[in-house]
């Protein structure tokens, strides 16, 4: 879907998006609506939304009575505007919740994998050891086949002389 301000976005359903500033302009605001029942609560959630003065509301109230309830709800919290504060602080704790819950699963999963990984690099390492020191016995022995001395070959290879006699019998 491309829009008019050449945003692009790939919509997986079916759904219509509508500039405010635009329909407030629209012969649809305030309006008499005629067409069906669809149309007409379009029209109402859009005019609750940009109605921006009491004689608008007062108008819209009398084309969707059944918007009276939520304008008195929206009064109230205008009157009690801890009301909204309680109910933001509310959700931010549980966003918070949420939030910190999905952060743990993250952070376990991230540790599960460098777990992993870790005793992968730990394998790794002990079968390179391993190899380092199967090729440091065959160099001493090939060492002491060319008739190096065992103090030689200690001096040479760095290793301790007890080390060199067992590699060697």
């Amino acid at each position: 879907m491309k829009f008019d301000t050449g945003l692009d976005m790939e919509m997986y359903q079916e759904c219509y998006i509508i500039a405010l500033d635009e329909f407030k302009k629209s012969e649809y605001y305030l309006s008499n609506d005629i067409g069906n029942n669809t149309r007409k609560n379009v029209n109402a959630w859009l005019s609750l939304f940009v109605t921006d003065d009491i004689e608008k509301i007062d108008r819209n109230i009398e084309k969707y009575p059944w918007l009276e309830e939520i304008y008195i709800e929206m009064v109230e919290y205008l009157v009690k505007p801890e009301e909204v504060f309680n109910m933001y602080s509310e959700a931010l704790r549980i966003l918070d919740e949420n939030t910190v819950k999905y952060m743990v699963d993250e952070l376990k999963g991230e540790n599960e994998e460098l777990r992993v990984e870790n005793t992968e690099l730990s394998n790794k390492v002990l079968a390179f050891q391993k190899k380092q020191n199967e090729k440091e016995k065959e160099i001493i022995k090939n060492m002491y086949k060319a008739n190096l001395t065992i103090e030689q070959i200690a001096e040479i290879t760095g290793s301790d002389i007890e080390k060199i006699v067992e590699i060697i019998s």
